[in-house]
């Protein structure tokens, strides 16, 4: 599943040249000397292995410039799921590219606090069209939005709508379905005042269902419509009479989807808030917050402890 946390590129020197989207890069977070990681004698013994082996080959075909576009900057933009894309079988590894693309896309729309001002009417308004406007126009982009390599994803994201429109219509329906539901659960939220974070843990559910728990119904219907897996699959697998969790979003799917949204939220905690756009529910934190009853009480060192 693709987490939604407006990622940057992987490499400590890229990073070091692009200003991060969102709050990443404003606070100052922790990193390991070279020798405290060189004492995981067990990383290291795999990293070697992983490097002498020759590491993974890409099933991707890249025939064409646009396909290779798509594939750098997949690299560019995730940090974990380029290789395992690339891992996909040949007959679904472009699908679930291009998907992924999409998607990130569409969250760099959402996550730009600033290049929309104060009008957020045309955000909601682009988040709500973009399935229809920018996977229907092959000379589509946008500038302005973004940092980095999201922000040239947008640029020549012409290019991405080119090698989606040459896939099949049963995996172009799905792409297209996912990005639209995500696009009007994204735009649902733009409006709000997420500076304490959600409201209530069913709110956040339904955040987290839209930014992750789409994307695990999407890869599944995915599968199918790539012949990987059986409409009994598809079936049983979205069923939504058949949650496997204790929120109303239904299917194991979607929990995995929201899941790994909330390893990234509370990962992203400090940030976020930072941001001014935070999603951990005010009915758990608040429970705990008893000092300040603030969100950002979390991040004041503890009475007595050496940071104080």
């Amino acid at each position: 599943l693709f987490s939604s946390r407006g990622a940057m590129s992987s490499s400590p020197a890229r990073e070091a040249q692009l200003k991060k989207q969102g709050a990443y890069g404003k606070v100052k977070t922790h990193s390991e000397g070279k020798l405290a990681q060189l004492m995981h004698v067990d990383e290291v013994a795999y990293a070697l292995y992983y490097k002498v082996s020759g590491g993974l080959v890409s099933k991707l075909s890249v025939n064409d410039d646009d396909t290779r576009f798509c594939d750098d900057k997949l690299g560019a933009v995730s940090r974990s799921f380029a290789a395992v894309i690339r891992q996909l079988p040949e007959k679904c590894c472009l699908d679930v590219l291009i998907f992924y693309l999409v998607l990130r896309a569409l969250d760099t729309v959402e996550d730009d606090m600033e290049a929309f001002g104060k009008d957020s009417a045309v955000k909601i308004n682009h988040l709500r069209t973009f399935y229809r406007v920018a996977l229907e126009d092959p000379s589509w982009s946008m500038d302005g939005v973004g940092e980095g390599d999201e922000k040239e994803l947008l640029q020549q994201f012409s290019k991405c709508v080119r090698v989606y429109q040459r896939l099949t219509p049963a995996s172009k329906a799905v792409i297209s379905d996912v990005t639209k539901r995500m696009g009007e659960g994204m735009a649902d939220f733009v409006d709000k005042d997420l500076g304490e974070g959600t409201q209530t843990v069913d709110e956040y559910n339904r955040y987290c269902y839209y930014v992750a728990g789409l994307v695990g119904e999407g890869l599944t219907r995915l599968f199918h419509a790539c012949g990987y897996e059986s409409a009994e699959f598809e079936k049983g697998a979205l069923d939504p009479s058949r949650p496997i969790a204790t929120h109303k979003q239904g299917g194991l799917d979607k929990s995995m989807g929201l899941f790994l949204q909330k390893t990234n939220i509370i990962r992203d905690y400090l940030e976020d808030y930072v941001d001014g756009r935070a999603f951990w529910p005010k009915e758990v934190w608040s429970i705990y917050a008893t000092e300040t009853k603030s969100l950002g009480e979390f991040a004041h060192p503890a009475p007595g402890s050496p940071e104080e």
